[in-house]
């Protein structure tokens, strides 16, 4: 499309030129003001092409913006759904493990060793997470 752009504008050119050289063989007929107007008329069409040219690059710009939002956000809402996921499975692993308190001090003292390991892995899938945010 850009080199179709540059072709007009050649052209348009090429127009111009010879539009403006007309006089110089119009065998002392004056073309002059005739030639003012088709030489305006040329570079406004001239103008406005480049000025729409202009507004469609502008568009695709924000247009790729927009779709680098939408790629960002989906990527968000898998991030997202992937924490809901292990926070469910964290959730699953409690209540599976933490439903009694123990029978006896020593079987205390384990589950209470299980609590902390428990908690050190919550804490470590935390901060892996907030480390992939930034």
């Amino acid at each position: 499309r850009s080199s179709d752009l540059l072709g007009l504008r050649e052209k348009g050119q090429i127009l111009l030129d010879q539009i403006t050289g007309q006089a110089a063989w119009a065998y002392g007929k004056d073309v002059s003001i005739e030639n003012k107007e088709n030489v305006e008329h040329i570079q406004g069409v001239m103008e406005d092409m480049q000025l729409r040219k202009q507004r469609c690059e502008d568009m695709v710009d924000v247009r790729r913006l927009k779709m680098l939002q939408m790629v960002q956000l989906f990527k968000c809402e898998e991030d997202a759904a992937q924490a809901v996921e292990w926070l469910g499975e964290l959730l699953e692993a409690l209540l599976k493990t933490y439903i009694r308190l123990g029978d006896d001090s020593q079987e205390t003292k384990i589950l209470l060793e299980k609590h902390r390991k428990f908690v050190d892995v919550a804490q470590s899938t935390y901060d892996d997470g907030r480390s992939e945010e930034h």
